[in-house]
């Protein structure tokens, strides 16, 4: 039963294995459009729908392109590898100190089902980070772009001078910074645009791209666009912290209820049950 029991391990793992292994399919690639200052502003990226899956998740997390791409998939691979060995190894442990064979199965699958899920978490954990920073940059980097743009600059020499001037380089001032060399690179301005947005997956860069778009398309004036784009996302901003400030009450009182509601009541009714007790003791004891 034990020789079965870890036969079917070993094939879920396998199987697990090859399910899990890189595919970096070529097929329907696009060439780049000619020669850019940074390689990767307009170069292939992977086709077939898992691979543009792990992209979107990579371009959140700030690893763009086929190498990152390839090396996510490489590591993942290895995590694979390292995870099916632990858990054969896990198996043989728990058979060795006598456990029953199911029971050894399941320990031995869920430490491969941990394995193989940690790049996964890592990709996610990383990548919301990065965004609660693009969003704490935000709202600094629009009012530094209105100023620019209404003190008589142009949109991309505006970027430009903040991607200069900025010292914390940031996962927002990397990102402006790639928008830039795109630019510069002859990529059009749209689809530039377009690929910033889609890249951070922040919900108030896609409202403010979509507004310069479709602000160049008609001819409005860039600053009033992003003035009242900025004054929107300062309102979303204020609305957010007076929200988060209302929720701390009631979050407050699990921890009070815990803490200091049971100091109160021991330092309030200790004395009382002491007495209690005494007076039961000299009632039944004598």
């Amino acid at each position: 039963m034990g020789n079965l029991a870890g036969l079917l391990v070993c094939l879920c793992a396998l199987g697990l294995l090859l399910w899990l292994r890189p595919k970096p399919s070529r097929a329907g690639l696009t060439e780049p459009v000619r020669e850019l200052p940074e390689p990767e502003a307009l170069q292939a990226r992977p086709s077939g729908p898992r691979a543009w899956i792990y992209q979107a998740r990579l371009d959140r997390a700030g690893w763009s392109g086929n190498a990152a791409f390839e090396s996510f998939m490489r590591w993942r691979l290895l995590a694979a590898v390292l995870a099916v060995s632990l858990a054969i190894v896990v198996w043989a442990l728990c058979l060795s100190v006598g456990a029953r064979p199911w029971l050894a199965g399941a320990a031995a699958f869920l430490t491969a089902t941990i394995g193989l899920l940690l790049p996964e978490l890592y990709l996610f954990l990383r990548a919301g980070v990065r965004t609660r920073l693009i969003e704490r940059d935000l709202l600094l980097v629009l009012d530094l772009l209105v100023s620019l743009v209404e003190a008589g600059l142009g949109l991309d020499d505006a970027l430009r001078r903040i991607v200069v001037g900025t010292k914390d380089r940031g996962p927002l001032t990397v990102e402006l910074d790639r928008l830039d060399r795109e630019l510069r690179g002859g990529v059009p301005r749209a689809r530039a645009y377009r690929g910033f947005a889609a890249r951070v997956r922040v919900p108030e860069i896609h409202a403010i791209v979509a507004s310069i778009v479709q602000g160049e398309r008609h001819g409005s004036g860039l600053s009033r666009i992003l003035r009242t784009q900025s004054e929107m996302l300062r309102g979303r901003v204020f609305e957010k912290v007076r929200m988060q400030a209302e929720r701390l009450a009631v979050r407050m009182v699990f921890p009070t209820v815990l803490c200091f509601l049971p100091s109160v009541i021991l330092l309030g009714a200790g004395p009382f049950m002491l007495r209690i007790l005494e007076f039961l003791n000299v009632r039944l004891f004598g």
